[in-house]
């Protein structure tokens, strides 16, 4: 079964343009931080380490890919969320603070929604 649904998201992937692409990574981010927060809260502290991680990696992917040619300024702002959210994250990790991976989902919903809401434009 599992063949089946990698073969349906390597498609998916295959055939997205960029903008879907950016929003699939903010929906990865924040599936792993939700997953985080429900770990947490079950005092999984393992379980919250690796799905940070995870989200950790796709924020560090979506600084990587900003065109700061072209994006400018806009480039440069997301840029500096996106390393905040990145320090963020491994102090709350390092401080055991579940309330960091609130905030950084609280930085991330808005700018999901306003890639998504560009790209339906």
């Amino acid at each position: 079964m599992t063949g089946g649904l990698d073969s349906y998201q390597n498609v998916s992937v295959g055939t997205a343009d960029a903008g879907a692409l950016i929003v699939q990574l903010f929906d990865g981010a924040l599936r792993f931080l939700r997953r985080a927060q429900r770990a947490a809260a079950e005092g999984d502290q393992p379980a919250v380490a690796l799905a940070v991680n995870r989200a950790h990696q796709i924020i560090a992917e979506l600084s990587n890919v900003l065109d700061h040619e072209q994006g400018g300024e806009v480039a440069e702002q997301l840029d500096a969320l996106y390393a905040f959210a990145l320090l963020h994250l491994t102090r709350g990790l390092m401080d055991r603070n579940p309330r960091a991976i609130d905030q950084v989902i609280a930085i991330l919903e808005p700018l999901r929604d306003g890639f998504d809401g560009a790209r339906a434009h």
